[in-house]
Order: C-alpha cells, then sequence, then structure tokens
C-alpha cells in the first residue's frame, strides 16, 4: 500500500516527474561514455588495460575536483543553470571524446566528463531531497535512483548499438 501511495505521489507530482524527465533525458546519452570508453581507449587512442584505468581515474579525478569546485559555483547560480552548464558541458566532452585522438586532451575532457556527471548527479539528487515530502522521501528518491541507474543500462545498451550500425 505504501509503495502504491508512493508511486501515486509521483505520478500527480509535476515537479518530481520534471527531476526524473531531467534525469533520464541527461543519463541515456550519457550512459555512452561510460559504455564505449573501453572502446575509445583500446581502438581509437590505442591504451591497453593501464591506459583504460588512466582514463577511468581521469573521470574520478575530475569528479574530485568538481565537488571542491561546486559549492561556490552553486552558491552563484541557479540549480537549473548548473544543470543545464553541467549537460552541456558533458555533452561537449562526449563529442570531443568522439573526435579527438590526442591522449592529453582526452585526459582533460573526461576531467571536465567527471565533473559535470558528478554535478547533474548531485544537484537532481539534491532537487529530489529537498522537494518530496518526509513521508514519500524514501520512495521517491528509490524512483530517482531507478530511472537513474535504468537509464544507465537502457543508454549503455542503446550506445552498443549504434556502435555496432555504425562500425
Amino acid at each position: 500500500q505504501a509503495l502504491r501511495a508512493g508511486a501515486r505521489y509521483i505520478r500527480h507530482s509535476p515537479v518530481t516527474r520534471r527531476i526524473l524527465l531531467r534525469s533520464i533525458l541527461f543519463v541515456l546519452p550519457g550512459a555512452s561514455l561510460w559504455a564505449l570508453l573501453p572502446l575509445v581507449a583500446t581502438e581509437r587512442l590505442g591504451l591497453g588495460a593501464t591506459g583504460f584505468g588512466i582514463l577511468l581515474g581521469a573521470v574520478g579525478a575530475g569528479a574530485i575536483l568538481g565537488a571542491f569546485v561546486l559549492p561556490p559555483v552553486r552558491a552563484r547560480t541557479s540549480s537549473s543553470q548548473l544543470i543545464g552548464g553541467a549537460t552541456l558541458a558533458y555533452a561537449v566532452a562526449l563529442l570531443v571524446l568522439a573526435l579527438v585522438r590526442n591522449v592529453p586532451l582526452v585526459l582533460a575532457v573526461l576531467m571536465v566528463a567527471g565533473a559535470a556527471w558528478m554535478t547533474v548527479l548531485s544537484s537532481l539528487g539534491a532537487a529530489m531531497q529537498m522537494f518530496l515530502p518526509a513521508w514519500v522521501r524514501g520512495r521517491g528518491l528509490s524512483a530517482h535512483t531507478v530511472v537513474f541507474v535504468g537509464g544507465q543500462a537502457l543508454g549503455a545498451a542503446a550506445a552498443g548499438l549504434v556502435k555496432e550500425c555504425i562500425v
């Protein structure tokens, strides 16, 4: 009964639905980075397992640096501007990643992507937490997690299909 009440709340809450929509619109194409990075490392950049690990480390370093930069930026911008800017930065990073074969530039772009990913994920999660009333917060956050993680799975599968069709 509690799950049905939570689903009913989400279905009838325009703000919650908008946050979930923004999450899925970001993560569906965004998952392509995680899905295709091993291929970028091996096929485009000619790196082995260690090189792939370094690329992943650049994403992680960007996320950590982004966590330090985020509070002052958040104080000066609205949540929508922050999410929009991070989404744009992530999209540009994906484009550069698809077109560039220069490893140092790819590492820098992956740091930007890591910061942008962390910014969008934390901002949308915080928006859900702040908006949802206490009685439905756990169910709403679980719905957000399902949308984000499920979107990653669908986005990764779609990226793999697109890659197979192109090659």
